[in-house]
C-alpha cells in the first residue's frame, strides 16, 4: 500500500485500492460524488476516509460514518 503512489506517479495502467467495508465504501463514494470536479480531495488510509473541505482546503476532515460526512459537509 505504501508503494501505490509510485504507480500513480508513473501513469501506470495498474491501480491499488483498499478493500473497504460496504459502509466505508458508501461513505467514500458519497464524498467522491460530492467532489466530482476534483477527486483527489478524497482518499483513504488504513480504511479511514479523509477529505479536504471546499471552503478551506487546508483543513482535512476524517470520517468513519455517514453521520460524520453529513456534519462535515454541512460545516464546509
Amino acid at each position: 500500500m505504501k508503494k501505490r503512489r509510485s504507480l500513480r506517479d508513473r501513469k501506470s495502467r495498474y491501480t491499488v485500492k483498499e478493500d473497504l467495508t460496504e459502509t466505508r465504501w458508501s461513505i467514500f463514494k458519497t464524498l467522491r460524488d460530492e467532489y466530482e470536479d476534483n477527486k483527489s480531495k478524497v482518499w483513504t488510509i488504513d480504511s479511514i476516509i479523509f477529505f479536504r473541505t471546499v471552503n478551506n482546503p487546508a483543513i482535512i476532515e476524517r470520517c468513519t460514518s455517514l453521520k460524520e460526512v453529513r456534519q462535515a459537509l454541512n460545516k464546509s
